[in-house]
């Protein structure tokens, strides 16, 4: 299966299914507009693959995830150098930094990524190469089951909503897309504060090293401060605490004005430093990598320890590869520390969403069950409803009609009472109340001359509900006297008129606190129940 062509006339997935059908082992190249693509065969199955749209390899993933910490996979590949024909992932495995299984996974996933990425590709060439296999590979995967995820994925995109936003716009209630919506931008924006403001802090006492560093960090897109000395440097990473930054530093360990005695100012500092902000990244550049100083780099809290150009010693015709490959390192080991500030950063994002949402849930849970126990009060006060009016148009109680309405009202009320009202008398009838139990008593003995008592008569000629605190007039002060113990804060007075006149008085009342516009339209509507019954007997007697 030795063949070139174009992939516009055989398509990506045609070539891999292919070569698993032909057991082929060999590489499968693939050139598109600018970038190359490379998918490893072993016996018809993908043992390797790369895509230029899978930026994340495979120590990257490995440190995003938490499973390798960044000074242990430097060392790997350190030793990797000396070791060309051993990948990176057996390394790992076999100093115990990792374990197969997890090291598997991760090649997994990284392997039919990639794959799923060139498989899209619609124009360019392609060339296979067969190659003799060299060993076992860890991880080896069918061409077709990759394929069949993707095609899963297709057919999923085209049936389900892009986000959790589409899926609610497609719903009737705007309302709950919107305050979700709200919630969680809100919670997206206060993340955002915590993003991380990555700053390169160099620490270099040769100035012309210090410059040469600094531009090319800067061509590299870093944002970088530069100082000669570690006091400067102390003071340049308190500021940008201060202001908000993330500041990874890199420093060296000796410097010139210290080169003559034993003390090697740089070891202090960032042992130091690392004890008062061990979150900071701390880059190591010496020109003497000797064993020993390494180990006393990593132990004071260093994550890399990287090997400085010498000036004094290069010469200009390999400087420049000397110092380009210096840059090369700095650049990949800064990467790697500014990837786990952000996904410190992504943690923490992450916990804030979950925290928003939780809080959002436990408060919709809240509302839940009030407006469940809302809908249960509701449907007790209808099946109340329906029972008073059963007893008044079937039985045609009264008496016990007015029982019932006084025992359901001393539920909402601190007390309840019905008054007969006569010509000249206002004679009490039946009380209730959840607070005395002598107030039905009291209520019983309650005998006025209502025509006396301005505001009960003004209240009988309007026929009108009266809702508010008691007025202060002496006569009706006393009336209330007759039965309560404490004037109450509110009351509600409803006259009941049959055929023109008035024949009773509803009394209730709280004495801390206003009742709500619900509850007393609770009992304006009993009472204008019993009301009606009453009209309609006095009629049927006429």
């Amino acid at each position: 299966m030795e063949i070139r062509g174009l992939i516009e006339d055989v398509p990506v997935p045609a070539l891999l299914l292919q070569a698993e059908s032909e057991e082929q082992t060999g590489v499968l190249y693939l050139k598109g507009e600018g970038t190359i693509g490379e998918v490893a065969f072993e016996n018809g199955r993908v043992c390797a693959a790369e895509s230029p749209f899978v930026r994340e390899r495979i120590g990257q993933r490995l440190i995003l995830e938490g499973w390798v910490h960044p000074a242990d996979l430097y060392q790997v590949l350190r030793d990797q150098e000396n070791h060309k024909n051993h990948a990176l992932g057996e390394l790992l495995a076999e100093r115990e930094l990792l374990s197969p299984e997890r090291l598997k996974e991760t090649m997994t996933l990284q392997i039919e990524e990639a794959v799923l990425h060139l498989s899209m590709w619609q124009k360019g060439r392609f060339a296979f190469e067969r190659r003799p296999r060299r060993k076992n590979s860890l991880v080896t995967l069918r061409p077709s089951k990759i394929l069949e995820q993707k095609k899963r994925l297709t057919e999923l995109k085209k049936e389900i909503p892009r986000n959790v936003m589409e899926w609610l716009e497609k719903q009737p209630d705007s309302f709950l897309y919107h305050r979700f919506q709200d919630e969680l931008e809100g919670a997206f924006s206060r993340a955002e504060r915590f993003e991380p403001r990555i700053i390169i802090v160099l620490v270099e006492g040769d100035s012309r090293m210090r410059m040469m560093v600094h531009d090319e960090l800067v061509k590299h897109n870093f944002n970088v401060k530069g100082v000669g000395n570690v006091a400067k440097a102390r003071a340049q990473v308190d500021r940008l605490l201060e202001q908000g930054y993330s500041p990874i530093v890199v420093t060296e360990v000796d410097f010139p004005r210290k080169k003559r005695e034993v003390t090697l100012e740089g070891l202090s500092f960032m042992e130091a430093l690392h004890q008062e902000h061990p979150e900071i990244p701390i880059l190591v550049s010496t020109s003497y990598p000797i064993s020993n100083l390494r180990r006393k780099i990593l132990f004071f809290g260093g994550v890399f320890c990287l090997v400085k150009p010498d000036l004094a010693v290069l010469s200009s015709r390999n400087f420049e590869q000397v110092f380009q490959a210096y840059i090369r390192e700095l650049g990949y080991c800064l990467d790697l520390s500014i990837q786990q500030y952000y996904q410190q950063y992504y943690q923490e994002r992450a916990e804030i969403v979950r925290d928003d949402l939780i809080e959002n849930l436990l408060n919709a849970r809240a509302e839940v069950m009030r407006l469940g126990s809302r809908t249960v009060e509701e449907a007790k006060i209808h099946e109340f409803y329906y029972t008073i009016s059963d007893m008044l148009v079937r039985k045609g109680n009264v008496d016990d009609a007015v029982r019932e309405v006084l025992g359901f009202l001393t539920e909402r009320f601190d007390h309840v009472a019905f008054f007969l009202w006569g010509k000249k008398y206002l004679n009490g009838y039946l009380g209730r109340s959840g607070l005395r139990a002598d107030f039905e008593e009291k209520v019983g003995k309650v005998s006025v001359e209502h025509g006396k008592i301005s505001f009960l008569a003004d209240l009988a000629r309007q026929k009108t509900v009266f809702t508010g605190p008691p007025p202060e007039e002496a006569a009706y002060r006393r009336f209330l006297d007759r039965f309560l113990s404490v004037h109450p804060a509110w009351h509600l007075l409803y006259p009941v008129e049959v055929l023109g006149k008035v024949v009773a008085l509803w009394y209730a009342d709280r004495e801390k606190e206003t009742a709500s516009l619900q509850e007393a339209r609770i009992l304006i509507s009993l009472v204008n129940l019993i009301s009606l019954s009453l009209k309609m007997d006095i009629e049927d007697v006429v």
